[in-house]
C-alpha cells in the first residue's frame, strides 16, 4: 500500500501545527488513519520517506518519527527541499507498507 502526498493539512483545508513537530505528528496520524482503513498497521511499512523544508527544525520529526515508529524501525529517507505546496507546510510524508501473503 502506497501512502503519499501526506501534509499537515486537515480535512477543511487548515495546516494543524505549527513547528515541524505538530506537523509531523498530523502527518503520521494521517498515515496510520489510511493504513488501517487499507488494512494494514504500522508495523507493516517498510519504507518512509519525508520531504522538509526547515532543516533547522529536524529534530522534532526525529522525535516524532521514534513516537510513531520506535518499535518498527522501516528504512527512512529523509530530504531537504527548499519549499511545498503552501509555506506554512514543512513535511511531507509518505510510506509503503507490505504483507506477505
Amino acid at each position: 500500500m502506497y501512502v503519499t502526498g501526506t501534509t499537515s493539512v486537515d480535512e477543511n483545508g487548515k495546516t494543524r501545527g505549527k513547528s515541524l513537530r505538530e506537523q509531523a505528528d498530523y502527518c503520521f496520524e494521517k498515515i496510520l488513519k489510511a493504513l488501517k482503513e487499507g488494512g494494514f498497521q504500522k508495523e507493516d511499512v517498510v519504507l518512509v520517506r519525508v520531504y522538509v523544508t526547515d532543516m533547522k527544525q529536524l529534530s522534532g520529526f526525529d522525535e516524532s518519527f521514534r513516537t510513531y515508529f520506535f518499535d518498527v524501525k522501516p528504512c527512512c529517507t529523509l530530504v531537504g527541499i527548499s519549499n511545498l505546496v503552501s509555506p506554512e507546510l514543512l513535511i511531507e510524508i509518505e510510506c509503503i507498507a507490505e504483507k506477505e501473503v
